[in-house]
């Protein structure tokens, strides 16, 4: 079976409470876990970048979800591809949050050796879009280390 993947972007609304974010965390997980949907999701206090993957079906429910989502806006797809095979089997959503100099934050359940990952996974393959995705993990993750 093939596996569907879509990158995008989104800006969030001003004043996006932390138990906002929570609570999109929480439902990204159960929805994803539920539809076996995995990807990762990055937020810098102001924008999102999101990889989703799985059933295409699955996926496209998933991203008119979050297109609807009225906790951000200019939801912007960046990428859709098709893969033989999952990149990122082991994470309904992994996270993580940067600072505005792009440094991590603490929390998150994205560490070094996962963006490490999915840093190499879009190297296979390149595109400049994830070229750009791939050096902009390893520098965010490199700061902090």
């Amino acid at each position: 079976m093939s596996i569907f993947q879509l990158l995008y972007t989104s800006k969030a609304q001003q004043g996006l409470a932390k138990s906002d974010l929570d609570a999109i965390l929480r439902t990204a997980q159960h929805n994803n876990a539920k539809t076996d949907v995995t990807g990762f999701l990055i937020f810098d206090g102001a924008h999102f970048i999101q990889l989703l993957e799985g059933q295409r079906s699955h996926v496209e429910t998933v991203y008119r979800l979050i297109e609807s989502d009225r906790r951000h806006y200019s939801v912007e797809p960046l990428l859709q591809d098709v893969k033989p095979a999952r990149s990122l089997s082991n994470w309904a959503m992994a996270y993580t949050r940067l600072d505005r100099e792009g440094r991590r934050q603490s929390g998150g359940s994205m560490d070094m050796s996962n963006a490490r990952e999915i840093a190499s996974l879009l190297k296979q393959n390149a595109t400049p879009m994830r070229l750009i995705i791939s050096d902009f993990l390893t520098s965010a993750f490199a700061k902090n280390t």
